[in-house]
């Protein structure tokens, strides 16, 4: 029987400054957690289970186009299993 665990932290910048943000993707800095755990049998058969969470940072947006203006804070959450 063999068994592992994995886990994981990353941070990743901003892809863009604030005054060039965009409401298409309004990411901001991102924080990510990840951990795995895998556990295989004696035969070919095993399982697996993984999950991670991320925080998309809060985006401020203050956009016109098309003669429109949208300008707000996007507070971002996510969640993987």
């Amino acid at each position: 029987m063999c068994t592992d665990s994995e886990t994981g932290v990353a941070y990743d910048t901003s892809p863009v400054v604030d005054k060039d943000r965009t409401i298409d993707l309004p990411l901001d800095e991102q924080l990510k957690f990840s951990f795995g755990y895998a556990n295989r049998g004696e035969g070919k058969w095993g399982h697996a289970i993984a999950a991670s969470a991320l925080w998309l940072g809060d985006g401020d947006v203050d956009q016109t186009a098309q003669g429109a203006r949208f300008k707000g804070v996007f507070e971002k959450y996510a969640r993987e299993a």
